[in-house]
C-alpha cells in the first residue's frame, strides 16, 4: 500500500468532496458535495452541489466508507476535507485523490447546508480536547441545496479573458 495515489481519469470520472470534523479518528459531522464538472477539474475551480443531487446511493455510501477508513487510519482530530474520484459507470469504485487535514475551503458552505450551524466551533473544541458527540443529519432531511460557483476577479487580471 502507498500513500500516493495515481489516478487515471477516464471520460466517466466524476468527483465528490467530503468535509467534516473528526475526533480521535471518528467522524462527528460530515457533508458530501458533488462536483458538477467531470474529473480532473480541480474542485476549487468547479461548480459544486451540497448535498449531491446526481450521484448513485452506492457512490454516496462508498465515499463515506472510504472517508471513514482514512480518517480512522490518520486518527484525525479536527476539520478535514477529502476529495474522491469515482467512475460513473461503476458507482462503487471510489478513490481518494486528496486529503487536507485542519483545513477545508468548503466547510463554511457545507456546515450551514446540513446542520445550519458553524462546525468550526466544533472543530475548535475537538482540537482543544473537549469530548464531542456525533451530529449527523440524514441527507433526505436536508431542506435545501447549496450551489457553489467560483467567481474569478477577471478585472484584476489585465491579460485574462472573462469569456473562458
Amino acid at each position: 500500500e502507498s500513500l500516493v495515489v495515481e489516478c487515471l481519469c477516464g471520460e466517466n470520472a466524476r468527483q465528490v468532496v467530503l468535509d467534516g470534523v473528526a475526533q480521535r479518528g471518528e467522524i462527528l459531522t460530515k457533508s458530501l458535495s458533488e462536483v458538477i464538472e467531470c474529473a480532473p477539474i480541480h474542485c476549487g475551480d468547479s461548480v459544486m452541489l451540497c448535498p449531491p443531487q446526481y450521484i448513485a446511493i452506492a457512490t454516496y455510501a462508498a465515499s463515506l466508507r472510504c472517508a471513514q477508513k482514512l480518517v480512522k487510519a490518520l486518527s484525525v482530530d479536527g476539520p478535514f476535507s477529502i476529495s474522491l474520484v469515482y467512475d460513473a459507470t461503476n458507482p462503487e469504485s471510489v478513490f481518494v485523490v486528496g486529503c487536507n487535514l485542519y483545513t477545508s475551503r468548503f466547510l463554511p458552505m457545507t456546515c450551514h447546508t446540513y446542520l445550519g450551524e458553524p462546525w468550526l466551533e466544533e472543530a475548535a473544541k475537538v482540537v482543544m480536547g473537549v469530548p464531542r458527540r456525533s451530529k449527523y443529519m440524514r441527507i433526505i432531511d436536508v431542506e435545501h441545496v447549496a450551489c457553489r460557483i467560483p467567481v474569478f476577479s477577471f478585472g484584476n487580471r489585465p491579460l485574462t479573458d472573462p469569456r473562458l
